[in-house]
């Protein structure tokens, strides 16, 4: 693994540039793919695998994870309301998925409407 030590001080776009030709995950295409709209079972599948630790994908993948099956399931329930302002996310992860954890209720935004709410992890493209 290589580490990377900057030592002086830099703008957000020569950060981004530096940073992003550094970035490789194999996996990306899947993200690529499946983020893109309408939202089906199988994209909400795929995408949760993506996010998903290892020990996690192959519950997601066969449809037997209950978090990702509750998302299918109440699909077009979270994509009515328009979610457009901050209100309305904060309301979305404090109201839905009661007794989910944030990470994957903040995915499961973020899935919803990727242009409007990014992820922070890892996994950000």
């Amino acid at each position: 693994m290589n580490y990377y030590i900057l030592k002086q001080e830099t703008d957000p776009t020569n950060f981004v540039e530096f940073w992003a030709r550094r970035y490789n995950d194999r996996s990306e295409p899947t993200y690529r793919k499946y983020i893109k709209r309408p939202l089906t079972p199988k994209s909400v599948r795929k995408l949760f695998a993506w996010k998903a630790m290892q020990i996690n994908r192959k519950s997601i993948e066969a449809g037997e994870h209950p978090f990702v099956e509750t998302v299918i399931t109440c699909l077009d329930h979270f994509l009515s309301p328009p979610l457009n302002s901050l209100e309305d996310a904060n309301n979305f992860l404090t109201n839905e998925l009661k007794g989910k954890g944030m990470i994957w209720k903040i995915f499961t935004l973020h899935i919803m409407h990727p242009d409007r709410y990014p992820i922070f992890d890892q996994n950000v493209c």
